[in-house]
């Protein structure tokens, strides 16, 4: 996870802990704007990797049509990682 942490920061890119998202909404400079309790930052693009009912409840600009489709989702929670290393990481 360091190293994956120092290549974030090494490109210039934040990583934000604790700032749950509250808000997702599109700009009119055509950009996404991403608002939690701390902070409120521009972007030109947003992945979503949250489960597809609280996305819908956090972004109020999508389509009412694609809402519809993120609410029928039926599937099981999992968290998952992939890494790809040069050594390995653990005995195990």
């Amino acid at each position: 996870m360091n190293r994956l942490i120092a290549e974030i920061q090494k490109m210039n890119g934040r990583i934000v802990v604790d700032a749950p998202v509250q808000r997702v909404q599109s700009e009119p400079d055509g950009g996404v704007r991403v608002q939690s309790e701390k902070l409120s930052q521009s972007f030109d693009q947003v992945i979503a990797t949250i489960p597809s009912r609280p996305l819908a409840q956090i972004a109020p600009q999508l389509d009412s049509q694609y809402v519809k489709k993120l609410q029928e989702v039926k599937y099981l929670g999992v968290v998952c990682i992939v890494l790809v290393l040069k050594r390995q990481l653990s005995p195990y």
